[in-house]
């Protein structure tokens, strides 16, 4: 994990377990989608090719019913610090547990 990414881990993880939604500016190279997002975060992972990413539900998403609800996933390498808002808006879905990957180190 990088510093940038280590740096961010920190700060979503404390978003994650007070259950803040973040609004950050993010562009997808895959959907080609450019600007900014409002998600509700709940976990922190890895991918088999070693690519750190936040998996969170977008606001958007929550008019739909559960089954029709699609988690966004998002880089950390491409989400930047100075473009990122832990918002005082709190969530309680989905009712996840606490993350367990977002111990301090």
């Amino acid at each position: 994990m990088t510093v940038h990414e280590e740096k961010l881990k920190r700060i979503l993880c404390e978003a994650i377990e007070n259950r803040q939604s973040i609004r950050f500016y993010h562009e997808s190279r895959s959907s080609g989608k450019k600007g900014w997002r409002i998600v509700e975060p709940y976990i922190i992972g890895i991918k088999r090719t070693g690519n750190v990413f936040l998996a969170g539900m977008p606001v958007e998403e929550r008019t739909k019913s559960i089954d029709e609800r699609i988690t966004g996933h998002y880089l950390l390498r491409k989400i930047e610090q100075n473009k990122l808002e832990i918002r005082s808006k709190t969530y309680s879905e989905p009712k996840v547990g606490k993350a367990t990957n977002c111990k301090h180190t």
